[in-house]
C-alpha cells in the first residue's frame, strides 16, 4: 500500500507574531493568510524489513531502525520523528506501527519563512490519517501539529503555519487563549486573487533565518513586561495585606483578653490548622487543629467548636486520664468552648466530623463519651481494625435497610468488606463491638 499526501507553503499578508503566546492568551490574535502553490509532501509505503525508514529529499537526511514503540530525538529529522511518537501514543495505544517507509520533500526551503516546518508536520500527519483510518478534521489535524511541534519536539512559534497548511485558501484567523482558535475562509473574487498573484513576486535570496530565535526572543520580551506587571500587582496585593494586617493587630491591641487556647485558638487565627506541641504532664504532645468554628446552642448562642486530633499512640491511657482530659475540660470551662477530642482522624470523617469516635468537654467543664464505644480490655485497636471499623460504621449509617433492594444492597456491601479485609462476619461483629480503642 502506497499513501500520498500534500500540504500547502503559506504567506503571512497581516497580523504575523499575534499568534503566538503568551500575547495571543492575553490579548488575542489576528492573522490574515493565504497559502500558495508550493507544497510540502509525504509518501508512506508498507514494508516488510521490519524497519521504520525517513528520508527527506529535499535535506538529502535518512534515518532507519527497527520496529519501536518511539524514537529518540536526536536533530535528524526530527518533524518526522515527533510526528511518528504522537501517533503511536495516542492512536495505536503505544504499541510500534508495522514496517514502513516515509518520504518526504518540501519545495521551499527551511528558514523560508513560509511555514516550512509546520506544513510538513500537516502533511505527514494527513499521510497518517489516511494510512491509519483515524478520526481527525481539520481542526483536529492542526492542533494536533500544533502540539507536536511546539511541545513535542519544541521548536518555538505561533499557531497559523499548522491551520494555514490544514486548511488552505485565505483565511482570516482568530487566536485566544486555551489554544482556541477561529479560521474564518474568505470569498475572494479571481479577479482580485489574479490581480494579486501579478503584483507579487516571490523570490529566494539564498539565505534562511531562524524563525525560532525570532519566536524566543518575542515571547521573551512578551514575558518580561507580564513577569513586571504581576511583580507589581503582587507588591500592591501585599501592601494592601499588610495594611490590612496592621489594622487587626491595632484592633486587637484594644481588647482586654486575647482569648487564647491550646495556645494556638486566638481570635486571629493566626496558627490554625497547623501541628502544635501541649505540655501534657512531663512531656510535649503533638497535636492538630482539625477544625475551630462555632454553634449556636439551644438558647440561641453563638458558641465556638474546636475539634482536636492526637494520634492515640502518642499518648498513654494515663496521661489521657489524668492529664489531658482534665486540662482540656479546664480550657473548655475557661473559655465557654466545646472540644471534641479524636484519637484517629478516621473518625473525625466518619459521618462528615459528626461526634463519632471523640470524647466531648462541654463548656461546664463535664467530659462526656456518649459517642464512643469501649470494651474490656485495655488492647489498642490495630490500623487494620480501625479501617474496618470506620468502613462498617459508614456503611451502617448510610443504609436504613427500609427496602428489600437496599437491604440486598447492604448485604453485598458487608460481604465486600469480609471479601477486602479477609475476615468472616463474626470477626467483623467483634471488631465493631470493639469500638474505639481508648478505654477510661
Amino acid at each position: 500500500m502506497v499513501i500520498r499526501s500534500k500540504a500547502p507553503l503559506r504567506l503571512g499578508l497581516a497580523g504575523g507574531g499575534t499568534d503566538v503566546s503568551p500575547y495571543s492568551d492575553e490579548f488575542g490574535g489576528y492573522v490574515l493568510n493565504a497559502t500558495i502553490n508550493m507544497h510540502s509532501y509525504c509518501t508512506i509505503e508498507e514494508t516488510d524489513n521490519g524497519n521504520i525508514t525517513f528520508e527527506a529529499i529535499d535535506r538529502n537526511e535518512k534515518y532507519e531502525t527497527n520496529i519501536k514503540s518511539y524514537i529518540e530525538l536526536d536533530g535528524l529529522l526530527d518533524l518526522h520523528k515527533g510526528v511518528y511518537n504522537r501517533i503511536v501514543k495516542d492512536f495505536n495505544r503505544g504499541e510500534p506501527l508495522p514496517a514502513f517507509k516515509m518520504t518526504t520533500f518540501s519545495e521551499a526551503p527551511a528558514g523560508s519563512g513560509l511555514g516550512s516546518s509546520s506544513t510538513m508536520v500537516v502533511a505527514i500527519l494527513n499521510a497518517y490519517v489516511e494510512w491509519l483510518k483515524l478520526p481527525l478534521g481539520e481542526y483536529d489535524i492542526a492542533n494536533l501539529a500544533y502540539k507536536i511541534e511546539r511541545i513535542d519536539i519544541g521548536l518555538s512559534g505561533g499557531k497559523q503555519d499548522q491551520y494555514a497548511a490544514t486548511f488552505g485558501g485565505f483565511n482570516f484567523m482568530e487566536f485566544y487563549e486555551k489554544d482556541r482558535v477561529i479560521v474564518n475562509p474568505l470569498r475572494i473574487k479571481n479577479w482580485i486573487k489574479n490581480e494579486l498573484e501579478h503584483r507579487m513576486l516571490l523570490f529566494y535570496t539564498g539565505t534562511s533565518r531562524d524563525s525560532a530565535k525570532i519566536i524566543d526572543e518575542q515571547v521573551k520580551n512578551a514575558t518580561k513586561k507580564e513577569e513586571e506587571l504581576k511583580k507589581k500587582a503582587k507588591e500592591d496585593k501585599e501592601a494592601k495585606k499588610k495594611a490590612e494586617k496592621d489594622k487587626k493587630q491595632v484592633e486587637s491591641a484594644k481588647k482586654k483578653e486575647n482569648n487564647c487556647v491550646l495556645g494556638i485558638f486566638c481570635e486571629d487565627k493566626t496558627n490554625e490548622k497547623k501541628l502544635q506541641k501541649e505540655k501534657i504532664g512531663e512531656r510535649n504532645i503533638n497535636y492538630e487543629v482539625l477544625r475551630d468554628g462555632s454553634y449556636v446552642n439551644k438558647n440561641g448562642v453563638h458558641k465556638r467548636t474546636i475539634d482536636i486530633l492526637i494520634p492515640y499512640c502518642d499518648i498513654t491511657k494515663k496521661e489521657m486520664t489524668n492529664n489531658l482530659l482534665p486540662k482540656l475540660a479546664q480550657y473548655a470551662k475557661n473559655y465557654s468552648l466545646w472540644i471534641r477530642f479524636y484519637c484517629d482522624r478516621r473518625f473525625y470523617k466518619l459521618y462528615d466530623g459528626a461526634t463519632n469516635g471523640s470524647v466531648s468537654l462541654r463548656e461546664d467543664g463535664t467530659i462526656s463519651t456518649d459517642s464512643l464505644k469501649f470494651h474490656k480490655t485495655n488492647e489498642l485497636m490495630s490500623d487494620k481494625e480501625i479501617s474496618i471499623y470506620t468502613e462498617y460504621q459508614l456503611l451502617t449509617g448510610t443504609s436504613r435497610n427500609s427496602t428489600d433492594e437496599e437491604r440486598q444492597k447492604f448485604e453485598e456491601e458487608k460481604r465486600n468488606i469480609l471479601k477486602k479485609y479477609n475476615i468472616t462476619e463474626e470477626e467483623l461483629m467483634e471488631i465493631n463491638s470493639k469500638g474505639f480503642s481508648f478505654t477510661l
